[in-house]
């Protein structure tokens, strides 16, 4: 497929992502803790529909699987061949960085045993292990991490895929201006 191409379909399925219940229902992923006195701490965080959120996560996971033409960095890597505007290749390489320092970590830190989750983790567990698919290790590995910090570990998950949505979506505005100003290689 041309790069060309595959930056519409790019576009195309962030278009799907824009659309969908999830996104238009204005979710933001928060997470309140509450202390009063000498009792234990309680969280409560705000969650999605669910049938909204995995119809997202259908689309969704195409930005995020190596296999699928349509994956991140692909697409970044595509960017940097195929881009001819220097700007919009500065603004590609930041959204980059941004994706890096997302998959590293947000808001929320977890850490287990002096090992720190990353959200790239949380989201494998969830999607790969309650989602989508049955996976056994991954089943018991999310329900062991969830054991003892439920709200924390979902929130975790939640807010990963807010941002990461939100760096696809720029992503994809970027592209369809790159191919507006017909900034794009076709060789």
């Amino acid at each position: 497929m041309a790069a060309v191409d595959t930056f519409k379909l790019f576009i195309e399925r962030s278009e799907e992502l824009r659309d969908s219940a999830f996104i238009q229902s204005g979710f933001v992923p928060e997470l309140h803790a509450r202390r009063d006195g000498a009792a234990p701490a309680s969280t409560v965080i705000a969650e999605p529909d669910e049938d909204d959120l995995r119809s997202f996560l259908l689309t969704y996971r195409q930005f995020i699987s190596n296999d699928e033409p349509i994956y991140i960095y692909k697409i970044f890597n595509l960017c940097w061949t195929h881009i001819t505007d220097s700007k919009s290749k500065e603004v590609f390489a930041d959204a980059r960085k941004g994706w890096k320092a997302a998959e590293k970590g947000g808001v929320l830190q977890l850490v287990e045993n002096d090992r720190v989750i990353h959200p790239t983790e949380t989201q494998d567990l969830w999607i790969n292990g309650y989602y989508f698919h049955n996976d056994e290790q991954k089943r018991k590995r999310l329900h062991d991490l969830s054991n003892g910090f439920q709200e924390a570990f979902r929130h975790h998950f939640l807010e990963h895929i807010y941002e990461a949505t939100r760096i696809i979506l720029f992503v994809a505005d970027q592209l369809e201006y790159a191919i507006r100003i017909g900034a794009v290689r076709t060789t």
